[in-house]
């Protein structure tokens, strides 16, 4: 069996983060999709810089915290994966479909899985420049309602309606990639948002998005 990770996130003022654990029944674990094109030489160019009380130096061009951002709109983010490894983002929420958990039907869910509505979020990755970013998940996390944080579920082989990536290994400087990243509302609650956070004590960039219903076929009766 195969696990749906979730990856570790801090929580800061009144967030609390909610997880479940999935456990793949029969699809089986798979490496296709995991990588990426894009070959291009990701120099680490110096990037112009602002600072922020309380937040590491961030890029001119990156948005401050508390920025709103559309749904299908971009927004420009400084991404941290550890202090030799930062880049500029541009990220985009391209769009959220409203799934069910009857599309999981060959994945075994635990009980909180089950009491929980899984969205699909769709969104695009390009690389500004500034450094490697490449092999770790999309910074991105959902919110439900106004105090429930998400993590993305990290799911370990093939599911259709919402593939998840990482962030390709050689995403070279000017390149893209789009990928779908699932989120787990418990209590069957609505996703009023996804956020890029530069550190948990201070307020994230966020996207307020507008989920779409899916509409899912019945089973014929025979």
């Amino acid at each position: 069996m195969c696990p749906v990770r979730f990856p570790a996130r801090p929580a800061g003022g009144v967030f609390r983060v909610v997880t479940v654990v999935l456990l793949s029944a029969l699809v089986s674990a798979s490496a296709a999709g995991c990588g990426g094109d894009g070959h291009a030489n990701d120099s680490a160019t110096p990037l112009p810089s602002f600072t922020i009380p309380g937040l590491p130096t961030l890029p001119a061009a990156a948005a401050t915290p508390g920025t709103q951002v559309k749904q299908g709109e971009s927004a420009k983010v400084l991404f941290v994966v550890n202090d030799k490894r930062k880049g500029l983002l541009l990220l985009s929420v391209d769009s959220v479909r409203t799934g069910s958990t009857s599309d999981l039907a060959n994945f075994i869910l635990d009980p909180k899985a089950k009491s929980s509505t899984p969205y699909y979020v769709d969104v695009t990755v390009t690389n500004l420049g500034g450094g490697h970013i490449g092999g770790v998940p999309v910074p991105l996390y959902g919110v439900s309602g106004q105090t429930t944080l998400l993590p993305p579920a990290d799911l370990m082989g093939s599911f259709k309606p919402c593939q998840a990536d990482r962030i390709p290994r050689h995403l070279g400087k000017g390149r893209s990639f789009s990928t779908c990243l699932m989120f787990f509302s418990p209590r069957h609650g609505e996703l009023t948002a996804v956020e890029f956070q530069y550190a948990s004590d201070v307020e994230p960039v966020t996207w307020i998005v507008h989920p779409k219903s899916v509409k899912h076929k019945k089973k014929r009766s025979h």
